[in-house]
Formats: structure tokens, sequence, C-alpha cells
């Protein structure tokens, strides 16, 4: 079952989701208390969050990446590199080249299935069972942000972080495009809504590793926005929200993982230099949140677009 958006859909999408909490501790009010202001620059007009919240970090700079689903493999380039079918299966989103071999110079250059052309980066998630059989997505929104003003170092490129756990997991509904709330197990989604995963990556980096032997250790996660002394640099904090159809009320739900307590996903950062390099300055350094307008944006800076 192959759940692709249309165009109306993926347009409420991408609306909706910026203006839910994604996970890793803000409320939906944080993130959708933004006053919109135009900024120009060759001609691309994006909006600027500035509302601040006592006590609660606020996004400021924001560049979303929409990837539909590309392939299923039971293959991890991150925990099992080098081995063909030594993972359970998983789901792949971007790079459509993603296998147990890919390295960031096999990567590179090749089609992606997200809508910015230059995001050739390699996202994955297990694959969703429903009642005992597998089911594909509908693809995935790639949320990079940036807090508070906060100068955030550019992710660096070959960079592999896996993320999950139950503090950075949540799942929702999507009904009639907007998000019903964000739960600690799956609701029982209407067959008319969207099911959602979304996972939080963490985004403080020990300057040194783009990865490590638990695939975890050279990464952290900021608390109360602040990135422990052992992951001095702060980068964009990465979330995904993960859609498939919903499914009646009496299906069992599952992972190739195992139960839905095991969701996680994985991130291979492999994006053009000059197009990550050039979203991150004008969205992230300019604390714009390019999200609505991203085709707008990707023609203003000369970059180009799937779709």
């Amino acid at each position: 079952m192959h759940a692709r958006l249309t165009g109306t859909a993926r347009r409420r999408w991408v609306a909706t989701a910026v203006a839910l909490a994604v996970v890793g501790g803000l409320a939906p009010a944080a993130m959708a208390q933004s006053t919109v202001r135009k900024a120009t620059v060759h001609k691309a007009t994006v909006h600027k969050a500035t509302v601040r919240k006592a006590g609660v970090p606020v996004r400021t700079g924001l560049i979303v990446s929409h990837c539909e689903y590309s392939h299923r493999a039971p293959d991890d380039p991150i925990v099992h590199p080098g081995v063909s079918g030594a993972s359970h299966s998983h789901d792949f989103f971007g790079n459509n080249t993603t296998n147990a071999h890919s390295t960031v110079d096999s990567l590179r250059g090749h089609t992606t299935t997200c809508h910015t052309a230059g995001d050739t980066a390699a996202y994955w998630t297990p694959t969703m069972l429903v009642n005992a059989k597998p089911v594909s997505p509908a693809g995935i929104l790639a949320y990079y942000s940036v807090f508070d003003k906060v100068t955030n170092h550019q992710l660096p490129i070959g960079l592999k972080i896996v993320a999950g756990g139950p503090a950075n997991v949540r799942f929702t509904c999507f009904r009639h495009g907007m998000p019903t709330a964000a739960f600690v197990h799956m609701p029982a989604c209407r067959t008319t809504d969207y099911m959602a995963i979304g996972i939080n990556f963490p985004n403080c980096w020990n300057g040194t590793d783009l990865d490590s032997p638990d695939h975890r250790s050279h990464m952290a996660y900021a608390v109360k926005g602040v990135c422990p002394s052992t992951h001095p640099v702060r980068v964009p904090r990465l979330a995904i929200w993960v859609l498939y159809r919903s499914v009646p009320k009496q299906s069992v739900i599952t992972l190739a993982s195992g139960g839905l307590e095991t969701a996680h996903a994985d991130f291979f950062n492999a994006w053009d230099p000059k197009t990550l390099a050039a979203l991150h300055h004008f969205c992230l350094d300019g604390n714009r949140e390019c999200y609505k307008l991203m085709p707008r944006v990707l023609k203003a800076l000369h970059l180009k677009r799937n779709r």
C-alpha cells in the first residue's frame, strides 16, 4: 500500500505540520506563535519568527524538506555498513541509491525523492506493519530548526545520526489538514486521517566525530536550549514526521524493529554542500522560517527544485 500525497494534501500537510509541536518539549502554542514579516531577498518572501514565550525556546529559523517514499530494504548503512540484509526492514526516503554499502561519496550527485533537488541526504525508518503486513508511507517532512537566534554550526557533510527513545518520539493524526495533538502512543485515527510518527534528533555535536561506535555518543540533546560541555557545537535540530494512511481501529500496528516503542529514524548527511550552505545561511543564520514559500526561496537562491 503506497499512499502518495496529492498536491493539495501535500500543501496542507506542510502548512499544518509546521504549526504542530515537533517532538522535544515545545508546546504547540510556542511553535505557532510567530509574527509574520516579509523579508525580500532576490524577490523571495519568507516568514520570520520573533515572538518569545518566557522559559520556552522559540524557533527563529526553519528549513523544510519534503521527501517522498523511495524504497525498502533490510539494510542500514550506519549500524550495519557494508553488510546487505543485516538489518530489519527499513523504508528509505531522499536519496534513491541508499543501501548497506552507501558512503557520503556514493550518495552525492544521485537522484532524490526530496522536492529540494539538493537534498540528497538519506533518511530511513523501520517499516510499518499493519496486521503483520508491510505498508508504505506517504513520505516525510524533515524540519531543520534553530531557536532564539542563537548561531548554529552547519550540519557537517557525512554526519550520521540515529534518533529514537520515548522522550524523542511522538504520534498523531492529521485530520482535514490539522493535527489533533501529540501522543506517546498511536491514537485511533479516522479512516480519512493520516497517522504520523515524529522523531526528534539531537542537536549538539562533539565537534569532532561524524559517527561513534554506538552511533549516538557523538551527539547529544540540548537541555532547555543549552548544549552540554561534552558536546559544545550546536547544530540545527532535525525532526521528521513520517505519514501513513490511516487504518481501521481493530488493526494491529507494529514496526519491523518491534512494537511502536521501538520507533526510530536514521539520517546520513549527504546534502549537496552548496545547497545546504545557501539554505543554512539564508533561512537559519538569517532567522527566517522557509517553508510555505520554499519554491520561491530556492529560485531566489538559484537552487534546483525537483517538483
